[in-house]
């Protein structure tokens, strides 16, 4: 296996990482029995963002932009397939959707995140996330406005978010998943500390 192929496993092994902490509340609201053939399932997923600011280094420096030579689903390919049968996916979205090129941080931080707010958001939609967590120390890399693009592109593709917010009181806001199951009503609570 040559250096590029050893790189490209690497990057898929480490698109699950643990990151914001989430707190996850379940009860059943009615009382009916679920068949058993019936299942209901969660997925929680790490730090995720398709490393848009890292690969616009690595072009820069004559390296391949895997985003633009094999696409957003490139990296998550091998676990779609779990993620779309998912009744939930939830993810720390460690990146900041905004189109912005300058960022109020970029003489205090020297790293600062930030993904395409369109093409991120959609990749995300088609790969089932439910909601994404903003609890981190990416989602405000682009400012004020940086963060009220995320939210918008989330919202676009009717992804929930929680962990951040236009106010402490929209940060702070858990969200409420609800399933039905064999006639049964099943809801989270998720939310996020950081």
């Amino acid at each position: 296996m040559d250096k590029e192929e050893q790189s490209l496993q690497s990057v898929r092994r480490l698109a699950i990482i643990a990151a914001a902490t989430l707190t996850l509340v379940f009860y059943p609201v009615s009382r009916a029995t679920p068949d058993a053939d019936e299942r209901l399932s969660l997925i929680f997923l790490g730090d995720t963002n398709f490393g848009e600011s890292y690969l616009e280094e690595v072009e820069k420096n004559g390296g391949e932009n895997m985003l633009k030579s094999r696409g957003y689903g490139y990296s998550i390919n091998h676990f779609s397939n779990l993620l779309r049968e998912a009744d939930f996916v939830i993810g720390n979205l460690e990146t900041s959707l905004a189109a912005l090129t300058s960022s109020p941080l970029a003489d205090r931080k020297s790293y600062l995140h930030r993904s395409d707010p369109v093409e991120t958001a959609k990749a995300l939609k088609e790969h089932n996330f439910s909601a994404v967590s903003l609890a981190n120390n990416h989602s405000m890399d682009y400012g004020v406005i940086g963060l009220q693009q995320t939210l918008d592109a989330l919202q676009a593709q009717g992804i929930k978010s929680f962990g951040a917010g236009e106010n402490d009181s929209a940060a702070r806001k858990p969200i409420l998943l609800k399933r039905l199951l064999s006639g049964r009503v099943f809801s989270f609570i998720v939310a996020a500390g950081f």
